[in-house]
């Protein structure tokens, strides 16, 4: 799942672990402009779960936490 499909998700829509780890993939990738600003929030708070949740590959926590943080402060 892609930041787009994400952001197009249904409030309680599931998603599957394959999806989640594409996703944290891509947002790895992510600066904060990428990220559409009305959308920063929902964003944030996928991020802050996952990272919480440990459901993150150790290898992208550094650049997520990155990305949370930067998210975190223009909220």
């Amino acid at each position: 799942m892609n930041l787009i499909q994400f952001l197009s998700m249904q409030v309680n829509q599931d998603m599957s672990h394959e999806d989640a780890q594409i996703l944290n993939e891509e947002l790895a990738t992510k600066a904060i402009a990428d990220i559409p600003e009305k959308d920063r929030s929902l964003v944030a708070d996928y991020l802050a779960t996952a990272l919480n949740m440990h459901s993150v590959k150790p290898d992208l926590v550094p650049k997520l936490d990155v990305l949370l943080s930067s998210l975190q402060e223009t909220a």
